[in-house]
């Protein structure tokens, strides 16, 4: 059993970067993040966490974390401030990170969540937007009644909980060599 942490981690690393990564391109092209991400996030959190050594409290308390997440999320959903998609997906995030980390995820998602907004209003107002761009209904609210108003916030989840990776607990085996 020696070397059987090591791979789940391993594992996990690279099923924790693939899905988020799709989570943020399917925002992108169709703002919807399916719920089979969020879903897949929390299922696989169990055996990394067992292989860092995490203990079964601990467990307890990233999934509670993750709860906690999801509850405040629910509030913003219903402000209409963030999608639905976007309250999964931070939610189960915020299970692999646990505490304190998650305080640095949801701190860096908020800034590039507020720069992505910014970047988002300043484009909606071009007259003319470049090539891929344009192909982006939630870009073109202007132009369309049909067009969604939506803000894929899931690009600043991702990105948040990307850039934390390497030094994230569940996961810090995987990067060790790297970074």
């Amino acid at each position: 059993m020696g070397n059987l942490p090591t791979i789940i981690q391993w594992v996990a690393g690279v099923f924790f970067v693939t899905i988020i990564s799709y989570a943020v391109i399917s925002d992108i092209r169709r703002l919807i993040i399916p719920n089979q991400v969020s879903l897949s996030l929390v299922i696989i959190f169990l055996p990394a966490a067992l292989a860092a050594g995490l203990m079964w409290s601990d467990i307890a308390i990233h999934i509670g974390i993750g709860l906690a997440v999801f509850v405040v999320g629910i509030i913003l959903f219903a402000l209409g401030l963030i999608g639905g998609g976007d309250v999964k997906l931070m939610s189960a995030i915020s299970i692999w990170f646990g505490w304190p980390e998650v305080y640095g995820f949801l701190l860096l998602f908020a800034i590039l969540g507020g720069i992505l907004a910014v970047v988002v209003m300043i484009l909606r107002k071009a007259k003319r937007l470049p090539g891929p761009l344009a192909a982006l209904p939630w870009l073109n609210v202007g132009e369309s009644k049909d067009a969604a108003p939506g803000m894929p916030y899931g690009i600043a989840i991702g990105i948040a909980a990307l850039l934390l990776m390497p030094q994230h607990s569940i996961l810090v085996t995987v990067f060790r060599d790297f970074f």
